[in-house]
């Protein structure tokens, strides 16, 4: 079976939600995180007479993310952030104003980057120090090994 993949560059368009999901057997009895965000996908041209971009009907993406690091990545995302989403497509309808239910997709994240349109500043936290596995052996150098064939 083939998944299919979608790649979206768009502006989030209010703040990431995060909710957790009671854990099951395939998560071993951990809670799991699940982050949405709606994405905006611009569909911008040039405009007439080299007037700039404008905009011709973007259109509104529900995105999921399933991912331990949700949680750490919905603290740092903001509305109004530039993104880009790596994910599958799924068909998900909703109800318009009227009632009426309207086909619709959402995208399930593999991956979301956040793109530095509008940064201003970008702080690191110190890289812990490196520990190694107790039961890890240092390296020894053979090289009077001789491959059999």
């Amino acid at each position: 079976m083939y998944r299919g993949t979608i790649t979206l560059e768009g502006n989030i368009g209010q703040a990431p939600a995060i909710t957790f999901l009671e854990g099951n057997e395939r998560s071993r009895g951990e809670k799991r995180p699940i982050l949405k965000l709606n994405v905006k996908y611009d569909r911008l041209v040039n405009g007439p007479n080299n007037e700039g971009l404008i905009d011709k009907g973007g259109v509104w993406i529900a995105v999921d993310y399933w991912k331990k690091d949700g949680p750490a990545l919905a603290q740092l995302l903001q509305k109004g952030m530039r993104i880009l989403v790596i994910g599958e497509p799924r068909a998900e309808p909703w109800e318009n104003d009227q009632g009426v239910m309207e086909p619709g997709f959402c995208i399930t994240a593999e991956s979301i980057s956040i793109l530095p349109r509008r940064i201003a500043s970008i702080t690191l936290e110190e890289k812990a120090p490196y520990q190694p596995h107790a039961a890890q052996v240092p390296y020894q150098d053979d090289s009077s090994y001789e491959p059999r064939y």
